[in-house]
């Protein structure tokens, strides 16, 4: 196996698991589970939380438009937790 053909098939593979988080999230979307991402409120995140879906809790937490550049990975997770 070549260093071109390895980093071809890693990048597939990124690709391929990305697509299936994307997917995951919009199927969530539509059967309401998850709110969408530009309608997210706070209790919403607490819910999230609250419900087990920490990632997905953080997630909407740093897409809140006054939260945009304003946290790390690290102090989002913070954040949730303390919410």
């Amino acid at each position: 196996m070549t260093w071109a053909s390895f980093l071809f098939l890693v990048t597939v593979v990124s690709l391929i698991l990305w697509g299936i988080a994307q997917a995951y999230d919009y199927i969530q979307i539509w059967r309401g589970v998850f709110p969408p991402p530009d309608k997210t409120t706070l209790d919403d995140i607490r819910r999230l939380r609250d419900q087990g879906h920490t990632g997905i809790a953080v997630k909407r937490f740093l897409q809140r438009p006054e939260n945009k550049g304003r946290y790390t990975q690290k102090g989002a997770e913070e954040a949730v937790r303390n919410l």
